[in-house]
């Protein structure tokens, strides 16, 4: 595992391979977006999420480390997340959340991923961007806001139904739009008729990416 702050206060944590990642991020990011409200924001255990979830694939089957390739999670969460399972910690959570220590006052965003996975870093960099930076969230909002219906709830369903909750919607639906989107999220006809609102969140995304590279 490295750290890396490629962004005032965004820290890149990258890692060797799919599962040691997951299985690192696992009940922080759980806590922060399951669509299991007996999980997020509350105490539980990994044997307690590992039986949510595998009751929710296909064969009874727990795929969680196979299905997931980034991550990301806001300071906040972080301080939550460190009241509620400090007793408690895994040894992998222990690595993750040490090195940032020092931060705890401030406001800090990390994001995790495998050291080959170019475009899951350039969706997960788009989070920290929705949460860090004002002006970037407050135009990407602005479109999101300004989607036909339709659209906008294709792509929420598509992200309900794939292990998202509905507080983190809007954030997902600007890094799914601004970096790629997926298989399934939007049907052709919508993406050639209303293209226009994904080519204005890709020119905002891109416009904040390169002043994010060059800081």
């Amino acid at each position: 595992m490295k750290i890396k702050e490629i962004y005032p206060n965004l820290f890149l944590y990258t890692f060797p391979n799919q599962y040691e990642l997951a299985s690192t991020f696992i009940r922080l990011q759980e806590f922060y977006e399951s669509p299991y409200k007996q999980i997020r924001g509350k105490y539980f255990t990994l044997e307690k999420f590992m039986d949510l979830y595998a009751k929710d694939q296909k064969d009874n089957k727990f795929t969680y480390f196979s299905d997931w390739n980034g991550f990301n999670v806001p300071g906040n969460i972080v301080y939550n997340f460190e009241d509620k399972f400090c007793q408690d910690f895994t040894d992998k959570e222990i690595k993750l959340l040490s090195p940032i220590g020092d931060l705890y006052k401030k406001n800090f965003y990390i994001i995790g991923v495998i050291k080959e996975g170019k475009d899951t870093i350039e969706h997960e960099i788009a989070h920290g961007l929705y949460y860090l930076n004002e002006d970037y969230k407050s135009e990407m909002s602005r479109i999101i806001n300004n989607m036909p219906k339709i659209m906008k709830k294709m792509a929420e369903k598509y992200l309900l139904d794939n292990g998202y909750c509905k507080s983190v919607l809007k954030d997902e639906l600007q890094a799914y739009f601004a970096t790629g989107i997926s298989r399934n999220m939007i049907c052709i006809w919508h993406y050639i008729i209303f293209k226009s609102y994904i080519l204005k969140i890709k020119h905002v995304c891109k416009k904040y990416y390169e002043e994010f590279e060059n800081a």
